[in-house]
């Protein structure tokens, strides 16, 4: 079912015992198709926002020609969870014609889906070559459910794959690829086999794959962005005759007058999470906002050089095409404010979405007011201008 391989002198080392984080969050899979069976590893992932506990793993684990008859789960101290059909999911572009740029899949278990790795879709290319990574899981040349870690460097990177001289087997794919960033474990990379060339793989976290994986999973939430210097009067995306992605980004992020409708409701799509370990706050995860009438488009920052506070803010915010993935300049942290929330750029991170809605009292078809950046030194200045409060929407 697979084809990977050990370079040189084999690197692996067994794990014992199993049950600290990280290893704690890596599971041993049995699957069966049909009359063949197959070992397998995948892990749990931190996710807030979701009540199912979400298991990442390899798709041609979960789909096969068909869906897996019968999967077993174990997590190291655990009993074994037996997992239905439905509880199985692997992308369209997988299932259809069998791309491996698609080969990951979804295991959905009871519970919610707080406990597990951190993970991150935003480090970006030239921060990834020759990171440093490791790669954890249940080896099918070893004894039953044991698992073996090994590591190395990420030789290069493509838009969906991760390509190294990392020693595995068959039995190793869905195990995580992680690596240290902000001080703590975070997966970036699904390991999977190796169909050709000379080096190992994996499939890159993306965030186009963890907005289907949401999908799946009975997410991502949606909220209207109502401010809280001016009740009634949220935050609105227009993206008429945006297309297609751009340097400068597109449409027009504005303001409407209540009650919001999906022009003004966004998914909050997580892109970076701390795993379950660290105390848990929604500044503890990073997020991309996708409008939900204009499914094709992320929210964008440009601080366009600010650099201090300025009374009627700076910068732009607008909209960027989302057949790109969701980058630093589409992704905020979100802070807690005395009241409501603010949007904190990771790209920029002294700027803030800033919204003027004080000339918006009534509906009209093309919004109004301003949307745009604000500076501050520290988040504990930042005013309501700054500030909002989220509804959750059906």
């Amino acid at each position: 079912m697979s084809v990977e391989r050990v370079f040189g002198v084999d690197s692996r080392v067994q794990v014992s015992p199993k049950t600290s984080p990280p290893y704690k969050w890596i599971c041993f899979l049995q699957v069966s198709f049909g009359n063949e069976s197959f070992r397998g590893t995948g892990f749990a992932i931190n996710m807030p926002l979701i009540n199912r506990k979400m298991i990442v793993t390899s798709g041609h684990l979960v789909f096969n020609r068909s869906y897996a008859n019968t999967m077993r789960v174990t997590f190291p101290g655990k009993a074994p969870v037996q997992v239905t059909r439905d509880d199985l999911w692997a992308p369209p572009e997988y299932v259809n014609s069998h791309d491996q740029n698609y080969d990951y899949g979804l295991i959905l278990l009871p519970g919610q889906s707080d406990e597990g790795f951190g993970w991150s879709t935003l480090i970006p290319d030239d921060e990834l070559h020759h990171r440093l990574v490791s790669i954890c899981g249940f080896p099918g040349d070893k004894e039953e459910n044991t698992m073996w870690i090994s590591g190395g460097r990420i030789e290069s990177s493509d838009q969906h794959l991760l390509y190294y001289e990392i020693d595995t087997m068959a039995g190793m794919s869905g195990s995580p690829v992680y690596t240290w960033h902000k001080g703590y474990w975070t997966v970036v990379g699904i390991h999977r086999c190796c169909q050709s060339g000379p080096s190992n793989q994996a499939n890159r976290l993306l965030s186009s794959m963890i907005f289907t994986m949401l999908g799946k999973a009975g997410g991502p939430k949606k909220f209207a962005l109502e401010s809280e210097a001016f009740p009634n009067v949220y935050m609105r995306c227009n993206a008429s005759g945006f297309t297609a992605p751009s340097g400068s980004g597109g449409g027009e992020i504005n303001c409407q007058y209540g009650p919001p409708s999906e022009w003004e409701t966004f998914y909050f799509c997580p892109v970076e999470v701390a795993p379950s370990l660290v105390p848990q706050s929604r500044e503890s995860y990073v997020v991309a906002l996708r409008n939900v009438f204009w499914n094709s488009t992320w929210v964008r920052v440009d601080s366009q050089g600010m650099d201090r506070p300025a009374g009627p803010g700076g910068g732009q915010v607008n909209c960027q095409h989302a057949s790109t993935e969701a980058k630093r300049w589409e992704a905020f942290t979100i802070k807690a404010q005395e009241r409501g929330v603010s949007f904190q750029s990771l790209q920029w991170p002294n700027i803030y979405i800033r919204m003027d809605g004080g000339s918006v009292h009534q509906f009209t078809g093309s919004g109004g007011g301003v949307v745009n950046c604000q500076y501050y030194n520290s988040p504990y200045d930042v005013k309501s201008w700054e500030c909002f409060t989220c509804h959750e929407q059906n």
